[in-house]
């Protein structure tokens, strides 16, 4: 089902030319309002120019659910006040080793975000 609704999100994307825009906005909201009207529970959608975004994204919304689009001119600017553990993937181990050289990180963290 993720797999599907990935396909078609990116379908949508290159049909319409759009970058995170009104197109892939109102297709992830009438998701949102289908699943709450068909099963009764809402969720969290994040936006990005990759998977790591967007599911940092969708971490950052919060238990009511939402939608939080993060464009690909935004990611350094978006992710840098975030602590590293707020960032998908990254274990308590990670998080220990990257404190010490995140200011470092910011162009490879950018570069890496923003790869499809």
């Amino acid at each position: 089902m993720i797999n599907e609704l990935d396909a078609k999100i990116n379908s949508a994307r290159q049909d319409h030319q759009t970058s995170y825009g009104a197109d892939t906005r109102r297709l992830v909201k009438v998701l949102r309002v289908r699943t709450l009207s068909r099963l009764g529970v809402d969720v969290r959608v994040g936006i990005g120019p990759s998977i790591a975004v967007a599911a940092t994204a969708s971490d950052q919304i919060g238990p009511a659910g939402g939608v939080l689009a993060i464009g690909p001119a935004y990611v350094t600017e978006w992710l840098g006040p975030l602590p590293v553990e707020a960032l998908h993937g990254i274990g308590t181990r990670q998080a220990t080793a990257l404190r010490g050289v995140r200011r470092d990180l910011a162009p490879s963290v950018n570069s890496y975000a923003t790869q499809q």
